[in-house]
């Protein structure tokens, strides 16, 4: 059993592909507790994370602060998923 931290600020166009991809894990067991640490979106990021019934946290902006306060919160071991601002990166999943 794993609670997965996700690092956010205005991905929501990149939130939404990476939550879907984790529901399988989630059917299965092995996902217990999804944590969305977000550093300030102005963007939809929070009302799909909201939807989709994970955790927000309100953390500072990057990566290391988001994910420090995400593992604060965190009642499994850890895994963390990058979101990337730009879905333009090839080669690169959400």
């Amino acid at each position: 059993m794993i609670s997965v931290i996700i690092p956010t600020l205005n991905s929501a166009h990149v939130l939404g592909p990476t939550l879907a991809a984790l529901v399988p894990a989630v059917v299965d067991g092995v996902v217990r507790q999804v944590i969305v640490a977000d550093g300030g979106s102005s963007d939809a990021t929070l009302d799909i994370a909201d939807a989709t019934g994970a955790e927000i946290v309100q953390a500072g902006q990057g990566r290391g602060v988001q994910l420090a306060t995400g593992a604060q919160k965190a009642r499994f071991a850890v895994v963390a998923i990058p979101t990337f601002r730009h879905s333009s990166r090839a080669g690169l999943a959400p």
